[in-house]
């Protein structure tokens, strides 16, 4: 992932079912223009073999450029059981 502008974080959260809530897994400053790999470790809350992970970006900063831009390639979720 990677942002057009700094000062923007990632945050990753996962649903945790008996909550019915996400819960934040990680948080993240955003690199800029340069894709970086990020792994998060999830907490594992699947039900009936469905997880949710949701991914989103906020400023944390100042930031140069607005309206701002996050770009995501590539995700992948793989759990032990």
């Amino acid at each position: 992932s990677s942002a057009g502008t700094p000062g923007l974080a990632i945050t990753v959260e996962e649903w945790n079912w008996t909550t019915n809530n996400y819960e934040v897994v990680g948080i993240e400053n955003e690199s800029v223009e340069d894709d970086s790999l990020k792994i998060f470790p999830i907490m594992g809350h699947i039900e009936d073999q469905v997880g949710r992970i949701r991914i989103g970006w906020r400023p944390t900063g100042m930031t140069v450029n607005f309206p701002w831009e996050a770009r995501l390639n590539f995700v992948m979720w793989e759990t032990r059981l």
